[in-house]
């Protein structure tokens, strides 16, 4: 399974990125994560490369070989398309995060981000992640709305294995910890694409 986390800095992909290679090494898979965080604290871009199997050589995920992007910013899905296997899925936060070039001025941000998702011949899942983050007290949980979104898709990995990585990852955190398993279940149980 080749799974590509892409977003910007500050929106939780490397956390995710760890809780998928937990939840897959826990079920017994050989992992590899690779992962890029340049400029994540000015929020540039940020991908992680995810690869589970019984065996898995190399931690990069080869173009036209995704199993599954997951964008965590609706352009980013766009950035990182050439990786999607033709069967393959996206799974795509409708949150829209403006770059510096784009708040600057210097760029203009694509308006038809979904209408060129839909072009492709890869199935679409859009997460309406826009509407959790406008609730003040969920908005730093977006991330495990997709999360939950990802681990639908994943029946290799069960539900209870995801909760207990997510549970460990957070356990020193216990007071976003119910909140962030809620948010995840929420996803879970999305319509799949």
């Amino acid at each position: 399974m080749n799974v590509l986390m892409v977003g910007v800095g500050g929106q939780g992909v490397l956390t995710c990125a760890d809780i998928l290679a937990r939840s897959a090494m826990e079920c017994g898979f050989d992992v590899k994560v690779s992962e890029v965080h340049g400029m994540a604290q000015r929020g540039g871009s940020v991908y992680s490369h995810v690869r589970y199997s019984k065996r898995v050589d190399s931690p990069l995920i080869m173009q036209g070989e995704a199993d599954v992007i997951l964008a965590f910013e609706r352009v980013e899905s766009l950035r990182f398309a050439h990786y999607a296997r033709p069967d393959g899925l996206f799974i795509v936060n409708n949150q829209r995060l403006d770059p510096v070039t784009v708040s600057s001025g210097l760029a203009s941000y694509p308006e038809d981000v979904f209408e060129r998702l839909e072009a492709l011949p890869q199935k679409v899942q859009v997460v309406d992640g826009e509407k959790l983050a406008s609730d003040p007290a969920m908005r730093r949980s977006v991330n495990f709305l997709l999360l939950g979104a990802l681990a639908s898709h994943t029946a290799d990995i069960g539900g209870e294995v995801w909760e207990k990585a997510i549970t460990d990852a957070f356990r020193q955190k216990s007071d976003v910890l119910e909140n962030i398993l809620r948010v995840f279940r929420r996803g879970r149980a999305l319509p799949r694409a």
